[in-house]
């Protein structure tokens, strides 16, 4: 299925560096960061700035990966692929904030540790 919307025009090694550039077609996902190489387009970005507009591409502006391309065909060169994209370091980040606990939390825990027990303890029984 995503051979459909993704044609790989150069893979291979360009003197210093790795070189991959697909076309993105419109209605598809732009499959890594990049740069535009060739074409222009409206890209809707809200995903990941928020923005509510679609944002207008041309030669030499910088996509993100995961975005939906609008209308017009792209070709893309990618510049980070796999974990340096900007969505994995978003996805990274909230992992990272959800795993670590806040100073304030683990002083709210601590209180509750000797708190709770001794209310149940001095509260009267009927």
């Amino acid at each position: 299925m995503l051979i459909s919307f993704l044609q790989i025009l150069c893979f291979g090694i360009n003197k210093s560096r790795f070189c991959l550039t697909v076309q993105v077609v419109p209605g598809s996902k732009i499959p890594t960061d990049g740069v535009v190489n060739w074409g222009q387009s409206f890209v809707n970005e809200s995903m990941i700035t928020g923005e509510a507009r679609p944002v207008p591409k041309k030669i030499g502006d910088k996509v993100i990966g995961g975005t939906m391309n609008e209308n017009g065909v792209l070709h893309v060169s990618a510049t980070h692929v796999g974990a340096e994209t900007a969505l994995s370091q978003i996805v990274r980040l909230v992992e990272a904030a959800q795993m670590a606990k806040a100073p304030v939390q683990k002083f709210a825990d601590l209180i509750s540790k000797y708190f709770v027990p001794s209310v149940i303890e001095f509260s009267p029984r009927f």
